[in-house]
């Protein structure tokens, strides 16, 4: 949702370390949000747990890039690693329709 959005464009727009809890509440304050939730949340570590299964199961699918987007049909899989122009994901898009 907006959340993402706007810490993507946060990371990859202005360099802003989204490691950093007080960048995160500052992100999600400026959506107009209340930003305690986040704060507590990330101090009690709430949903830590949660977070490293995700980031556990990308490393053994192969993925350790963000952004990494894949395309998957069954027969077989493209990945598309790193900042990658918009109209190169249309080519990629509509050759992968396509086969």
């Amino acid at each position: 949702g907006r959340v993402r959005l706007a810490m993507l464009e946060a990371y990859f727009g202005r360099s802003v370390d989204i490691a950093d809890p007080e960048a995160l509440a500052t992100i999600v304050a400026g959506l107009g949000l209340d930003a305690g939730p986040l704060r507590r949340a990330l101090a009690a570590g709430t949903h830590r747990a949660e977070v490293l299964e995700e980031y556990r199961a990308a490393r053994a699918s192969g993925i350790d890039v963000v952004p990494t987007v894949v395309l998957s049909d069954g027969r077989g899989r493209v990945r598309v690693v790193g900042e990658v122009p918009y109209a190169q994901y249309q080519r990629l898009v509509r050759w992968f329709l396509a086969t």
